[in-house]
């Protein structure tokens, strides 16, 4: 057996290299891209923009999605008056079985699946026309009619489990007639009723019970229509004036305005206007503010029909609770508008759940839900969108919220029995800026090092630098659906400082060829999924939805909505493309449209790098001379720094890191091991396993730390040493984040049976080429 000493040295030579390409130049790269990518580019670009919408409101904005429905009562469930205890807790008064009068608590789960805790019948009589009031979360006030039709006010409480309802006091407080309640709560001891009493008549009545909810006393009563008074809906202005529709003489449609003392006592009509001079029932009310006023009511007929259609009006009357006066009105049913119960979403959009004729042909009334918007102004009320919920029956309606983006509705659906249904509304979504943080670039959907802390600006290391800027926006209010809003980058020369109201600045689109451009990395595609980093922006507790890898605008939320009160996350890939040495650079998201979002919470700023500033290269090696000691045929060999390893071990290791823009790249030249022109073959360009027995000589690499990572063929688990590419590019990094990655180099030494005797050697030489 042959016994042959071998010994390899490695020689490391640094080489700095500067490209021909003008500081500051961006070089374009087309890249082939299918069919699908461009169609993406072209949408992200804007100019798919009319045939996908304008990016501002959407059709998903106030539209109705039932939710789910339980049926509480399957005898009877009429004249429902519901409120809401908590956002999980309800109770309701209605009329059910022999038209007896009933309350009911119920919960409600995170899916809005309604169940019932409790039930009392509190008159075993009749109880018609109730109007349910919540004192706090424990106490009731009902107002209702009652035996002989009578007028009834009692008080309940509950306990803290929403269960045994008790009756507390009970007083009757019209003996000859008491209908169309609609009761309101002044103070915790103090209430205002609007109804129908004696001959049919419009009353008013002011009431106290003390702080038990107990000892129900009348202060004060007054006729204010001696003809009718039907169809009340009673609103607190304050707790001195009130507004009040209802259905007087004709059953015409009249709003009047009331005031009472301090003392709650003597009620006193301010203001009066006869607003349909043909019909007004079913009247229901939303108080928009102290001064103006939504009515949903059952009109006169505009067709050939002897039935109602459905209206809506708005009205004004100034401070004082005086001057009514007709804004705007919209007839929307212009064959049916019964029952209606209408609920404020936000300043300008409202609810309305409401009767209608029968879509199958029967003589019964259909459930509809509708949403309606007015502008600035109080005019022009316009319609939304419609859902019919009930399509046999949908009678009795009294809808209240849950939140601002859910409703529950109590209603008489088939067969006249009790129903309860969950609805969601599609609020638009707000925005907010609300964090970010400045990375080194890297060729990858993961970012480099972080340049700054969160929210904090950060400087540039070397003029041309590439880098990555994430951004978060906030959703504050209804769900961002996917893809739903475009949105585009802006960057400005920053005056005075970087802040919130732009103050100074002059914003233009982030594009290819701006001073401040999107830079095209090798790897990444636009539009990619972000990949998220441990340095990231975070916005308090706040769930982060990651979004998309970005090299150009426009940009949305292709990968997941982002819910209310959550905010997504996205990566922009930019660069110094001539922009001013040692300046300030800040940006804003916008809507592809110019809008600005809701708030800017933050602002990014980005210090250019100064004039003249170095570019850095650093390159080393742990050791440059390895051995194999003696080789054998019958086993392989591993070089080592102390004679050689009979088991793979690393030779020594390479460092590199730099700030070019486009990295760095590093070549291997050299020979295979030889001994006075005898020589060990070299493996070649495949990445080839160690065969005992057989000539080989080659090396294989492994990386970490930083994004620089070993070419083909050297990356494997085999061993390669490609003389015919020499110089050959064994590991490159094309982010120029000045992040250090380490290289561990292993070689292996082979011979056969029939290799010459000889001390074999080679000289490598590793060279780093930097792109600046």
């Amino acid at each position: 057996m042959k016994i042959l000493s071998r010994v390899l040295s490695t020689v490391l030579i640094l080489v700095m290299f500067l490209s021909d390409v003008p500081l500051g130049v961006v070089v374009d790269v087309v890249e082939d891209r299918n069919v699908v990518d461009v169609l993406w580019q072209a949408y992200k670009s804007g100019s798919l923009d009319e045939a996908l919408g304008p990016n501002k409101v959407y059709a998903a904005d106030y539209d109705i999605t039932e939710l789910t429905t339980l049926e509480h009562d399957t005898g009877n469930g009429v004249h429902n008056s519901l409120v809401q205890i908590d956002a999980t807790h309800y109770m309701l008064a209605y009329s059910g079985g022999g038209s007896d009068a009933f309350l009911t608590t119920f919960s409600m789960d995170g899916s809005y699946n309604v169940t019932e805790i409790d039930q009392i019948e509190h008159d075993t009589v009749l109880g018609q026309f109730p109007s349910l009031v919540m004192i706090d979360a424990t106490k009731f006030v009902l107002a209702y009619s009652g035996n002989g039709s009578d007028g009834f006010i009692k008080t309940f409480s509950i306990d803290g489990s929403y269960d045994n309802i008790t009756l507390i006091d009970s007083l009757e407080h019209e003996v000859t007639l008491g209908q169309h309640q609609s009761l309101v709560m002044i103070d915790s001891t103090h209430f205002m009723l609007a109804y129908s009493g004696s001959g049919s008549d419009g009353y008013l009545s002011t009431f106290s019970v003390d702080s038990n909810a107990d000892n129900i006393t009348i202060i004060d009563t007054i006729e204010h229509d001696t003809t009718l008074g039907q169809y009340n809906s009673l609103k607190m202005i304050s707790p001195t004036r009130f507004v009040l529709a209802y259905s007087g003489s004709g059953s015409d449609g009249f709003i009047k305005t009331f005031s009472i003392d301090g003392s709650y006592d003597n009620i006193t009509l301010i203001d009066s206007l006869e607003h349909d001079t043909t019909i007004g029932l079913w009247n229901s009310t939303v108080l928009i503010d102290s001064t103006h006023l939504l009515l949903a009511y059952s009109g006169p007929d505009t067709g050939a029909s002897t039935l109602y259609d459905g209206f809506l009006k708005t009205f004004s009357f100034d401070g004082n609770a005086d001057n009514i006066t007709l804004i705007d009105s919209l007839e929307h049913d212009t064959t049916l508008g019964l029952y209606n119960s209408i609920k404020q979403i936000d300043s300008n959009n409202f609810l309305l759940a409401y009767s209608s004729t029968d879509t199958g042909g029967a003589a019964l009334y259909d459930g509809f839900i509708k949403t309606f918007s007015i502008d600035g102004s109080y005019d022009t009320i316009t319609e939304i969108d419609s859902v019919e919920h009930d399509t046999t029956q949908g009678m009795w309606n009294d809808l209240i919220s849950i939140s601002e983006t859910h409703y529950i509705l109590a209603y008489s659906g088939n067969g006249a029995d009790g129903y309860l249904t969950t609805f969601n509304v599609e609020l638009p979504s707000t925005f907010e800026q609300s964090a970010y943080r400045i990375f080194d670039n890297a060729d990858s959907m993961d970012v480099g090092t972080a340049l700054a802390a969160q929210d904090t600006a950060a400087t540039l290391t070397s003029t041309g630098d590439a880098f990555r800027l994430r951004m978060l926006i906030h959703v504050a209010a209804g769900q961002l659906s996917a893809s739903e809003q475009n949105f585009k980058l802006q960057f400005a020369e920053k005056s005075g400082t970087c802040d919130t109201g732009f103050s100074g600045e002059s914003y233009a689109d982030v594009n290819g060829s701006t001073v401040i451009a999107y830079n095209n990395n090798a790897s990444p595609a636009d539009g990619d999924n972000l990949t998220a980093n441990a340095s990231d922006p975070t916005d308090g507790g706040d769930t982060i939805v990651n979004q998309d890898y970005e090299e150009a605008n426009n940009f949305t939320n292709t990968v997941a909505a982002v819910p209310s009160g959550q905010d997504g996350k996205w990566d922009f890939s930019l660069i110094d493309n001539g922009a001013t040495a040692n300046t300030s650079y800040c940006f804003r998201i916008v809507e592809s449209d110019g809008t600005q979002l809701d708030t800017y919470s933050v602002i990014p700023e980005v210090i250019m790098a100064a004039s003249g500033a170095s570019g850095t290269l650093t390159f080393s090696i742990s050791d440059n001379t390895v051995e194999f000691g003696t080789l054998t045929s019958s086993d392989d060999t591993f070089a080592d720094n102390s004679g050689g390893n009979a088991t793979e071990v690393e030779a020594h290791t390479i460092t590199a890191s730099t700030n070019a823009s486009s990295g760095y790249v590093i070549t291997i030249n050299g020979t295979t091991l030889t001994s006075a022109g005898n020589t060990i073959t070299a493996i070649g360009s495949s990445n080839t396993a160690s065969s005992i027995g057989t000539e080989q000589f080659g090396l294989r690499m492994t990386a970490a730390g930083g994004n620089g990572s070993v070419t083909t063929p050297y990356a494997a688990s085999g061993f390669a040493f490609d003389t015919g590419s020499f110089p050959d590019q064994v590991a490159s990094d094309a982010d120029g984040d000045d992040v250090t990655t380490t290289y561990s180099v292993r070689y292996l030494g082979n011979i056969g049976a029939t290799t010459e005797a000889g001390s074999y050697s080679s000289t490598l030489t590793y060279v780093v080429t930097a792109g600046f």
